[in-house]
């Protein structure tokens, strides 16, 4: 019988799960995190998720909140459904472009044609590892005076023309959920070099998990860990 292949996966080993519980215990760990972020990527400011696309929707609500007036964001017309939902669940309007089949970096004319004066921003994702040409995206918001959010969410590491993924724009994005290159099992970041747009992300960060939580996403690591194993990898395969 063909074994069922993961299409990605970090593989997590209990001694891992057992010192992610561990550091999960107060907020010295956190606060470390954050610094070692901070020095990696050469930024700011960083905020701890509890996933990708709760990091996108704060993004979102601080972004409108600097700017009321304006409602609507621009993404890609092919993307993971995690960014248009976070631009719903922060009560914003979704506006779409075209991306290069090619290259799956935006179609430039394109995205400059979903621009109005009511775009609240760009956000400029980067697909399956591969960074997109930031140079284009950012010479278009400048142009129009649009910030841009860098999304690395699938390319965490990766560099585009001497510059790490996710620094590029106003704001940039990272996920630790299952299949990325660095995971917890759940969580992201936000990075951002911008004092206004982190005083309004800090208001939305929550604070440390309890023991209860702890132990729920300890459980979870350890059952993701086996199935992703190739010989079990057919049951979560099979699931709708």
């Amino acid at each position: 019988m063909p074994r069922y292949l993961p299409p990605s996966g970090v593989p997590i080993k209990l001694s891992d799960i057992i010192a992610g519980l561990s550091c999960s215990i107060g907020t010295s760990a956190i606060e470390k995190f954050r610094d070692d972020i901070c020095r990696y990527f050469g930024v700011k400011y960083s905020f701890l998720t509890s996933s990708g696309r709760t990091g996108l929707s704060m993004i979102f609500n601080a972004l409108h909140r600097l700017q009321p007036e304006r409602d609507e964001v621009i993404l890609p017309a092919f993307t993971s459904f995690s960014v248009p939902s976070a631009v719903v669940n922060a009560g914003l309007k979704v506006a779409l472009y075209d991306l290069n089949g090619e290259t799956l970096s935006p179609d430039i004319e394109s995205m400059r044609a979903a621009i109005t004066n009511r775009t609240l921003c760009i956000v400029a994702c980067h697909l399956f590892g591969y960074p997109c040409d930031m140079d284009a995206v950012l010479a278009v918001a400048r142009e129009k005076g649009i910030p841009v959010i860098d999304d690395a969410a699938q390319a965490m590491g990766a560099g585009f023309r001497g510059q790490m993924v996710g620094t590029m724009g106003y704001v940039g994005l990272f996920s630790l959920s299952r299949g990325k290159n660095i995971s917890a099992v759940d969580g992201g970041i936000v990075v951002t070099n911008c004092p206004d747009l982190a005083q309004e992300l800090e208001k939305q960060v929550l604070g440390p998990v309890g023991i209860v939580e702890g132990c729920a996403l300890a459980a979870k690591a350890l059952v993701l860990s086996l199935l992703l194993h190739p010989l079990l990898y057919g049951i979560p395969a099979r699931l709708p």
